[in-house]
């Protein structure tokens, strides 16, 4: 049953691959007109999504090895919407004080050799 299955479906594959590009743009273009129900919403989504197409084509067209480099992409994107949504925000940084008592108790140096 199994083998069957397995050669239908690489019969099926076989049958859709000129087409799969189509298949793919038709449903994206679906997926973005129903989640974004307005058309400026949409046309933003829609710069979005060929935007991650572009990257992601690009970084896989690089001599570097694709673990290296999603890795680059993916701290420098998330460090980008950090960066920026810290920049909307009217945060401080609080007064640092150069002498500050630590004190350690027993249980402290416990837990700070167990994590060792």
């Amino acid at each position: 049953m199994s083998s069957y299955f397995c050669s239908s479906i690489a019969g099926t594959q076989e049958l859709i691959k000129p087409y799969t590009f189509i298949i793919f743009l038709v449903v994206s273009i679906y997926l973005l007109w129903k989640l974004n129900n307005e058309i400026n919403k949409f046309l933003w989504a829609s710069v979005l999504f060929i935007f991650s197409g572009l990257l992601g084509w690009t970084i896989f067209q690089t001599p570097i090895s694709s673990g290296l480099s999603m890795m680059c992409i993916f701290s420098g994107l998330f460090g980008i919407s950090t960066i920026l949504f810290s920049l909307n925000d009217s945060s401080f940084i609080p007064h640092q004080n150069k002498f500050h008592d630590l004190e350690l108790n027993g249980n402290m140096l416990r837990g700070i050799l167990a994590g060792e």
